[in-house]
C-alpha cells in the first residue's frame, strides 16, 4: 500500500495527499506532520521504514470537509486519492485513483465557500512593462472573464482589479509578475501565488477557446485583436486541465471579454474608504453599503449585487431600465412579497452546475433542483403582469423547466438518502427490475418476521430476536440467561458479552436470497442515478441562463425593498452635468446612527464645480463628502438614493 501511496505522491509533490484507507483519509511522512499541525489532529505512526516509525495522521471521510476547509483556507493544495473498488471484490490490493485535486481557487463544494461572494482564480500573463492579460474564473459558478491592459498605468489597473476581486488563488506567467504581486498584495499564504508551468502557443490558444466555447465566440469577441486576453483565458483552461477539472463541459458561462473603463472607475483606495463592500473597522459586510442594500433572497443575487456595487453603469439606458424596474416593484408590494417568497425557496443554481459538471451531486441535490425549478412558473406569471422592459426581458429569457421537473420527479423518491450506494433512491414504477428486486427484498423481510415469531414459539425464548450486521450478516440472538433452551440445530456465529448469536441452514439460505437482491438493487439504482445525472447535465446551459436572470431579478427586488424601507427617491439623470441633491443622507451612517441624521443639500453645476467643505472636527465634513460619492454610486448601479430629490450626471 505504501508503494501505491508513493507512486501517487511523486506525481503531486507540491500538494498534501489524502489517501483513502477504509473509512479514513490518511496522510504520511511530512504531509502527516504538516496536516497534524494545521488541522489540529493527532500525529501517530504506522509501521516502520529503515527502523523508524512512519508518521501518520488521519481524518474520518464523513467529516473530511471540515478539515479540507481548514487546509484550503490556509492556502494549501490537496490531492484526494480514493478506493475505486470494493475491498470484497478486489484481487489483492484495492485499486485507488486520484478523484479530486483541490486548490483554494478551484473549490466547488458549498461547505467550503462563502455563498455571498465569488471564489476567484486569477491568471496573469505578460512581462513587467505596459502589457498584461488577465483571466478571472470562478469554477464554482461558471463565471469566466478575460481582459487585457496596456499603457503606463496597466499594472496599477491590473492590481486594482485583483484587489477588487480578492482572488483565492493567483497564477502568474513569470517570476517578475509573481514578485510584483507579492510586493503589492497581502495574501495570507505565499502558496496562493505561484508560477504557471506551461503557457499555450498561439495555435493552442485558439483551439482551447474554440473547443470550450465554439468558433463563433472567438469571432464575436474579436479575440484575434486581444491576444493577451485570449492567452490568459487559454492558460486558465490549461491550468484547470492539470487539476483534472472537466473543461470542455457546458458548465462555464459564455466567455466574457470585459474592460473596467466601461464602468464607473472606482479604485481600491476609494472603494475601501467608502466602505462599499466591507467596513473599515471590522472588515465585515455589516456596516458597508453592500450590507445595507443586500435584501436578496438567493446566493446568486447576493454575488451579483456585489458586482453591481463594484461596477456602476455608464450607460444611461441601462440605468433607467433598472430604475424603472425598481419603481414598478416599489409600487406593487404584494407582487414583490410573493416574488421574495418564490426566490426564498431557490437554492444556488450556479454552484449546483459547478458540482454537476464534476459529478459531485447526490439524489437530494436533484430533489432540491426540482423544488427550485417549480418556483420558476409562478415567477414568470408574476413577471408577465409587470410592464418595465427589464422585467419583461427577464421573463422572456427564463426557460420553462416542466420537462426536467418531470424527469427528476418520475425517477427519484421525494426524500432520498444521502448515500448513493445503498439503494432507496428510485421511485416505484420507474424501472421494472428495481420494482421486482424491491419485492424480493420485502418478501424476505416478511419471512424474517415470521421466522422470529416461529422460533420464539418453538424454543420458548420470548427475548429471541433476528437481526442484521454488515460484517456477520443475519443472525438469531439469544441472551445468556436463555442459552440452555437453544436447539441443537443452531450454529454459533458470534459471541457477545451478554448474548450469543446463531444461524441455521434455513436462515443462511434465505440470507443469500435477500442480500443478493439488495446488492443487485443497490447497484442497479446507482446505475440509474448515473443515467439521470447525465440527463440533467444536458440542461446545464439552460440552468445557467436561468441563474443569471433570477440573480438579476433578486437584485431588483432587493433594491426595491431597501428603497421602501428607508424612504429613498428615484433620481433623474442630468443632461447639463448638474449634481443637485435635496436633503441627501449618508445611507450607512443614517442607518447605524443612534440619533436623527441631519440631511444636507448638495449643489454643483458648471458654475460651481468645486466645493470647499469647512468646519470643526466631528462636524460631518467627511460624511457630507462620502454622501455625494455614495449617492452617485447607488444611482448608477440602478438603485434609488437617500434623498428627497436628486438630479445627477453620469
Amino acid at each position: 500500500m505504501m508503494e501505491q501511496y508513493r507512486a501517487v505522491k511523486e506525481q503531486h509533490p507540491d500538494k498534501l495527499l489524502l489517501f483513502q484507507v477504509g473509512d479514513f483519509y490518511e496522510l504520511f511522512y511530512e504531509d502527516a506532520e504538516l496536516a497534524a499541525r494545521e488541522m489540529e489532529i493527532a500525529l501517530t505512526s504506522r509501521g516502520t521504514e529503515s527502523e523508524k516509525p512512519i508518521p501518520l495522521a488521519g481524518v474520518p471521510i464523513h467529516a473530511a470537509d471540515v478539515y479540507l476547509n481548514k487546509l484550503l483556507s490556509k492556502g494549501y493544495k490537496v490531492v484526494i486519492c480514493e478506493q475505486v473498488e470494493e475491498a470484497s471484490q478486489a484481487k489483492g490490493l484495492v485499486r485507488r485513483e486520484v478523484t479530486r485535486i483541490l486548490t483554494p481557487g478551484t473549490v466547488t463544494d458549498p461547505e467550503m465557500l462563502e455563498e455571498s461572494r465569488n471564489n476567484y482564480l486569477a491568471l496573469i500573463i505578460g512581462e513587467p512593462g505596459n502589457h498584461f492579460g488577465l483571466a478571472i474564473v470562478d469554477v464554482s459558478t461558471g463565471d469566466f472573464r478575460v481582459t487585457e491592459k496596456h499603457g503606463e498605468e496597466a499594472w496599477e489597473k491590473v492590481f486594482d482589479e485583483l484587489r477588487r476581486l480578492q482572488p483565492a488563488e493567483c497564477i502568474c506567467s513569470s517570476p517578475e509578475i509573481e514578485q510584483l504581486i507579492h510586493r503589492k498584495m497581502v495574501f495570507k499564504n505565499s502558496s496562493l501565488i505561484e508560477l504557471l508551468r506551461y503557457l499555450p502557443d498561439s495555435k493552442e490558444i485558439k483551439d482551447l477557446i474554440t473547443d470550450q466555447w465554439g468558433a463563433e465566440t472567438w469571432e464575436s469577441l474579436n479575440l484575434s485583436y486581444y491576444p493577451l486576453a485570449a492567452s490568459a483565458g487559454a492558460a486558465a483552461l490549461t491550468y484547470l486541465q492539470l487539476l483534472q477539472h472537466p473543461t470542455g463541459s457546458k458548465h462555464f458561462h459564455r466567455l466574457e471579454l470585459y474592460f473596467t473603463d466601461k464602468n464607473m472607475v472606482i479604485d481600491n483606495i476609494t472603494s475601501r474608504n467608502l466602505e462599499l463592500t466591507q467596513s473599515l473597522r471590522e472588515g465585515n459586510k455589516q456596516g458597508s453599503l453592500l450590507g445595507l442594500l443586500d435584501r436578496c433572497m438567493t446566493a446568486m443575487g447576493r454575488r451579483l449585487l456585489r458586482r453591481w456595487i463594484e461596477l456602476p453603469l455608464l450607460d444611461a439606458r441601462k440605468i433607467e431600465d433598472r430604475w424603472e424596474a425598481v419603481a414598478e416593484l416599489l409600487q406593487k408590494p404584494l407582487q414583490r412579497r410573493e416574488m421574495r417568497r418564490c426566490l426564498q425557496n431557490m437554492f444556488d443554481l450556479e454552484r449546483f452546475c459547478g458540482r454537476l459538471s464534476s459529478q459531485r451531486i447526490n439524489a437530494r441535490d436533484l430533489v432540491y433542483l426540482k423544488n427550485t425549478l417549480r418556483q420558476v412558473e409562478p415567477l414568470k406569471k408574476l413577471l408577465g403582469a409587470l410592464d418595465p422592459q427589464l422585467l419583461q426581458s427577464i421573463n422572456s429569457q427564463l426557460p420553462s423547466f416542466d420537462e426536467l421537473i418531470n424527469v427528476i420527479h418520475n425517477a427519484l423518491v421525494d426524500d432520498p438518502p444521502l448515500s448513493l450506494r445503498e439503494g432507496g433512491l428510485i421511485r416505484p414504477g420507474y424501472n421494472k427490475e428495481t420494482d421486482r428486486l424491491k419485492s424480493v427484498s420485502s418478501e424476505g423481510n416478511n419471512w424474517l418476521i415470521d421466522l422470529e415469531q416461529r422460533e420464539r414459539q418453538r424454543t420458548g425464548i420470548k427475548s429471541l430476536r433476528i437481526g442484521y450486521n454488515r460484517n456477520f450478516g443475519y443472525y438469531i440472538e439469544v441472551s445468556r440467561t436463555n442459552l440452555n433452551s437453544v436447539p441443537l440445530e443452531y450454529h454459533r456465529k458470534q459471541t457477545l458479552v451478554n448474548a450469543e448469536r446463531y444461524t441455521t441452514e434455513e436462515l443462511h439460505d434465505m440470507e443469500a436470497q435477500i442480500t443478493g437482491a439488495r446488492d443487485k438493487l443497490a447497484q442497479l439504482e446507482y446505475s440509474l442515478f448515473e443515467e439521470l445525472r447525465a440527463a440533467v447535465s444536458a440542461y446545464t446551459p439552460m440552468l445557467l441562463d436561468a441563474a443569471q436572470q433570477l440573480a438579476c431579478l433578486d437584485c431588483i427586488q432587493s433594491l426595491s425593498e431597501v428603497a421602501e424601507r428607508h424612504g429613498y427617491c428615484r433620481p433623474r439623470l442630468s443632461e447639463n452635468n448638474n449634481f443637485r441633491v435635496k436633503q441627501g443622507r449618508h445611507p450607512v451612517v443614517e442607518h447605524l446612527a443612534h440619533e436623527r441624521f441631519v440631511p444636507n443639500d448638495i449643489v454643483m453645476d458648471k458654475k460651481h464645480y468645486v466645493l470647499v467643505i469647512t468646519g470643526p472636527n466631528m462636524a460631518g465634513k467627511s460624511t457630507y463628502i462620502r454622501s455625494a460619492a455614495l449617492i452617485s454610486i447607488m444611482a448608477q448601479m440602478g438603485s434609488f438614493v437617500p434623498a428627497a430629490e436628486a438630479e445627477l450626471p453620469i
